[in-house]
């Protein structure tokens, strides 16, 4: 949370930043429509590393793997889409935020998959812990003459 917060704080200074880089009106105007959507993007960027840590530290490594697999092929596929209808469509039909706006939706599917599955193990967790009182360990309850015998140390000389 206190991530994405900072990361909002910077994306608040950039139209005060951009105005020391560039004098261009349209310039520091595409800044301007990009803003909304990158504090979008980085407020949901600190649950997206939070839930990562938690897979991670549930040691869910091949779940993990494999989703980054996909994701690898995944971003560029549709980057490229992008840049295939900025190329083939009518000039300035894409643009900056329609870039911004697919990696926003990119960023809102991993953080749901990543969701998704920790919700997933910690329903499987609490399954298992329900079951574990109900196993004890040692105990004969079949009223038989078995697992009543006391222990006897062994020695060896």
């Amino acid at each position: 949370t206190l991530f994405g917060l900072g990361m909002m704080g910077l994306v608040g200074c950039m139209p005060l930043i951009s105005r020391l880089l560039t004098t261009d009106v349209e310039v520091l105007k595409v800044i301007g429509s990009v803003l909304p959507i990158l504090a979008a993007v980085f407020s949901i960027h600190g649950l997206f590393m939070t839930l990562e840590g938690m897979l991670i530290g549930q040691q869910d490594l091949t779940f993990v793997s494999r989703m980054y697999a996909i994701y690898f092929f995944l971003g560029p596929y549709l980057m490229l889409r992008v840049k295939k209808a900025a190329l083939s469509g009518p000039a300035g039909a894409v643009g900056l935020p329609t870039v911004w706006k697919v990696f926003l939706g990119f960023q809102l599917l991993r953080t749901t998959v990543w969701m998704g599955r920790t919700f997933i193990l910690s329903r499987q967790s609490k399954r298992r812990e329900q079951q574990i009182p109900n196993q004890t360990v040692g105990c004969d309850d079949s009223g038989g003459e078995g697992g009543n015998e006391q222990l006897q140390p062994v020695l060896q000389t």
